[in-house]
């Protein structure tokens, strides 16, 4: 662990006297600072992009100057006495904001309910603009939503300097690019899942985050819900004793856009998806087991397109084992004549029963002592938990978030490995 200096910044380049905490990690340099940290000041270049910070330590002539490419962790090393060894300020500088003020890029149907009004009822958390590239959908929905400001250029958006935090709910092709401008100029990022197409983009994106001195958050707002934390609960208290197995079953029909080749769902066009309805559904249903039992270390899979309906798979079987040795196995068809959504977790003690989607079905428990159901409701904004948890984050008010790029990365890492035979045979 580094050695940290936590103080506040009592005034800013701004001259606006705002009181911000920093967590200052110290690396090695050529220019040890000395004293406490006193002043900061952001270090802006002739395009206006924030270059870096300039710090001011009590005992130090001239402030440090702290790029915006930081060190990694790794370089830090616990016990440094760093009274002997020449250092600098360098890593994981983060001002807590007072008030998180997002701005959407892609206002479309998950921001109706399920997202937007997450970011306007969340506590410390407002929603200043949105944007589209239809203006009239992006204006429609800023005066629905009561939104200040639009846009119709994502790229705008980022720049509004009243906009501190940017939500991409964009499909995942556009991930990568909209992460890589926020990162440009120290803006949080939060995005839809699944979080890229592909582990490669995913990787990237951490990568730009890491540079640019950004938090990245993806929603998989699944380990946020009350609904899961209580199985999670249940797995802590050994209510089935040692998870030995966890069974996966998702089989939907056919729907009505599947069957007009012209005018197809993105969801099913790989160029923009990355896959087919698996990577944007088993994503859900992965990431939350990764959060209930560990990462996964070995991951099989096979898919096929059985229908021919469109260019994606429709069918994929998996298996899997997560750190803590529990062996997984899953089932996803979108071609069947019924629905079903199970997850099951057995135990040598017991099994917990559940579905990822809806909240029509309780929480199963049957166990040698009790057999109990959890009828929990999902709340009216799906993700608002999550978002609650980020914003906390990034005000600095207590806890962290569940989900973050390092944790969504490697989700799509475990949909990579099933669809690998998959995409080479589309390649050929």
């Amino acid at each position: 662990m580094e050695n940290t200096y936590r103080t506040t910044a009592e005034s800013w380049s701004d001259n606006t006297n705002r009181s911000d905490e920093f967590d200052v990690a110290l690396v090695p340099c050529s220019d040890p600072p000395t004293g406490i940290l006193t002043r900061a000041h952001r270090v802006i270049g002739g395009d206006e992009h924030v270059r870096g910070m300039a710090l001011e330590f009590s005992r130090n002539l001239s402030p440090i100057l702290v790029p915006r490419v930081w060190h990694h962790r790794s370089s830090i090393h616990r016990g440094t006495n760093y009274s002997r060894v020449a250092c600098a300020v360098a890593v994981r500088i983060f001002v807590r904001m007072d008030t998180v003020r997002w701005g959407i890029i892609g206002c479309g149907d998950v921001t109706e309910i399920k997202s937007g009004p997450g970011f306007t009822l969340a506590e410390g958390s407002e929603l200043v603009a949105v944007m589209r590239r239809d203006g009239a959908k992006a204006a429609d929905y800023a005066k629905r939503h009561s939104v200040a400001r639009w846009y119709d250029d994502g790229a705008k958006l980022i720049a509004d300097p009243d906009v501190n935090a940017i939500y991409v709910a964009t499909p995942p092709d556009a991930h990568e690019d909209y992460t890589r401008l926020a990162a440009q100029v120290g803006k949080p990022v939060y995005v839809e899942k699944p979080m890229a197409r592909t582990y490669d983009e995913c990787k990237r994106m951490v990568h730009l985050c890491r540079q640019g001195g950004s938090k990245l958050f993806v929603a998989y707002y699944r380990r946020s819900l009350p609904r899961f934390l209580k199985v999670k609960e249940l797995l802590e208290n050994r209510a089935i004793g040692h998870v030995r197995m966890v069974n996966v079953r998702l089989y939907q029909p056919t729907e009505k856009a599947d069957h007009d080749p012209a005018k197809l769902p993105w969801r099913v066009i790989p160029d923009i998806a990355g896959a087919g309805k698996f990577l944007d559904l088993a994503s859900h249903t992965l990431d939350l087991l990764d959060f209930l039992l560990g990462p996964v270390n070995r991951v099989s899979g096979f898919a096929q397109n059985q229908a021919g309906l469109y260019p994606a798979e429709d069918v994929v079987a998996g298996s899997w084992v997560h750190d803590g040795g529990t062996v997984g196995s899953g089932f996803w068809c979108f071609t069947t004549h019924h629905r079903e959504d199970v997850v099951e977790l057995i135990g040598d003690r017991g099994r917990i029963r559940f579905g990822t989607f809806g909240a029509d079905q309780p929480v199963l428990l049957e166990s040698e002592s009790e057999s109990e159901e959890f009828a929990i409701d999902h709340p009216p904004h799906i993700q608002q938990p999550m978002i609650q948890a980020i914003v906390n984050e990034l005000r600095g008010v207590g806890g962290m978030s569940p989900s973050t790029g390092e944790t969504a990365a490697r989700t799509s890492w475990v949909m990579d490995e099933m669809l690998r035979g998959w995409r080479s045979l589309r390649i050929r």
